[in-house]
């Protein structure tokens, strides 16, 4: 796996590259904007539109297909039957925190939020599986996909300190 990645690295463009890596769960934002700047020089302004566009294209495809995916794997008798409930439920109770506080503006926070457990790819699933409307979840996840570009990007140049 790990070499398909370094060839998926070394042979695609890097706007392609930080667009991807911007997708990616765990790395997001957080690693698609100071990849593209450190990696690839590019100006803070397009590591910043490359990996918004690539955050807020899987936040949206994932507030639509996460629940579909959860309930097939659900089903499964494999070991991810069990591990997929338990996300669910961890989404679930994560988010209903937020979401008793704040309403919708709960999803915008977590989507915002340039942590390791938060960010789009949980507030894309928080927002799915507490059933926010699309009109809703939708501009949440964007507006605070887009915020937590601009925290990124300020504490790549090294503007704000992030932790």
């Amino acid at each position: 796996m790990s070499d398909l990645f370094t060839k998926l690295l070394s042979t695609s463009s890097p706007e392609l590259t930080t667009f991807l890596l911007s997708m990616t769960p765990i790395g997001e934002l957080r690693l698609g904007i100071p990849w593209g700047i450190s990696m690839y020089h590019f100006s803070p302004i397009k590591a910043f539109v490359i990996a918004f566009l690539g955050n807020s294209l899987i936040n949206i495809v994932l507030y639509y297909l996460i629940v579909p995916i959860i309930n097939w794997m659900e089903r499964s008798q494999y070991f991810w039957g069990k591990m997929v409930v338990w996300i669910k439920d961890h989404l679930k109770k994560k988010g209903q925190k937020y979401l008793d506080k704040w309403g919708v503006w709960g999803v915008f926070i977590i989507s915002l939020t340039p942590l390791p457990g938060f960010g789009g790819w949980t507030g894309a699933g928080v927002a799915a599986l507490l059933e926010i409307e699309a009109k809703k979840a939708i501009p949440a996840l964007t507006a605070g996909t887009f915020i937590a570009g601009i925290i990124v990007v300020l504490g790549a140049m090294g503007i704000i300190k992030i932790i």
